[in-house]
């Protein structure tokens, strides 16, 4: 049994809005977070980390499209994407 509480293969949201949307996949033992900012101007997008069980010890996800890492603090992750942008933070490095 996975130690992840999503569902394998289904995107779950992790935050929704008007100009901002924020989902997870996961397969197995990996995972997947994708940001999107639909809108004009930059914003900070704030959700719980708890339904991903990341490790206690991560304080940071980098993007791996090479934009601002997202912080974790008090389990909750906090994405800040300029807008009309998208970030994707992984388990992997890859």
């Amino acid at each position: 049994q996975s130690p992840l509480f999503l569902d394998v293969d289904s995107p779950v949201t992790l935050a929704a809005g008007e100009r901002v949307y924020a989902y997870a996949r996961v397969t197995g033992f990996e995972w997947a977070i994708v940001v999107l900012n639909n809108g004009d101007k930059p914003e900070t997008v704030e959700f719980s980390s708890h339904p991903l069980n990341l490790a206690r010890k991560l304080t940071r996800l980098e993007d791996r499209l090479g934009g601002t890492p997202a912080r974790i603090e008090a389990g909750r992750i906090k994405a800040e994407l300029p807008a009309k942008t998208a970030a994707i933070y992984t388990s992997s490095k890859v």
